[in-house]
């Protein structure tokens, strides 16, 4: 699964303007169970778990090349139903946890004091919740559609609070720290392949 996600708002124009971030793309993988609905034909329910992660890449004040590490932890309710043999249409609703690393600063305003203490790599989470669409064409079946390969786009929408306390939190123009909000949704391209039993 890859996950594009903005930058035109909140936090993800905090990075572009400050590192200058120019594509934030999640990708990763996700496993999902799904049972057949009996009492509706063609509706199936199912549970998603998934983990994606993301880069932040640039370079401080001393040309050194840092990175920030984004990874997205996810637990969805899905369910879906089949249009036709080829194509299906689903969504679902769940909650995630993003976990930021970062090297850097702690505290927005340093003295010779704090420096040493606030340099590193600090971690920084925040939890959520996500509804998302998804529109799925299966590409092939085979053993009697045991085995299905199947491509989907997923448009996902989910917003997490960045706090100025936050470790890594915006900043405005006069470097003071903000509370904002992180737009973790999105478009996204995902490729399943599943085992009917």
């Amino acid at each position: 699964m890859r996950q594009q996600l903005p930058l035109s708002l909140a936090y993800g124009k905090f990075l572009k303007e400050r590192y200058g971030v120019k594509d934030l793309t999640l990708s990763g993988s996700n496993f999902a169970v799904s049972f057949k609905f009996q009492d509706i034909k063609g509706l199936w329910i199912g549970v998603e778990r998934g983990q994606l992660q993301g880069k932040v890449k640039y370079k401080d004040l001393n040309g050194t090349s840092r990175k920030h590490d984004l990874e997205l932890e996810q637990t969805i309710l899905t369910f879906s139903y089949l249009l036709d043999k080829s194509w299906q249409l689903g969504g679902g609703i769940g909650n995630n946890k993003l976990s930021r690393k970062f090297y850097g600063y702690g505290d927005h305003s340093i003295t010779v004091n704090n420096i040493a203490a606030n340099s590193g790599i600090a971690e920084s989470t925040s939890k959520g919740t996500l509804t998302y669409g998804q529109l799925t064409y299966h590409l092939l079946d085979l053993n009697q559609d045991r085995f299905q390969l199947s491509g989907s786009y997923r448009y996902t929408s989910s917003v997490h609070q960045i706090r100025a306390s936050d470790q890594r939190p915006a900043l405005n123009t006069q470097g003071e720290p903000v509370s904002t909000q992180f737009d973790l949704g999105g478009h996204a391209w995902l490729i399943h392949f599943g085992i009917n039993f």
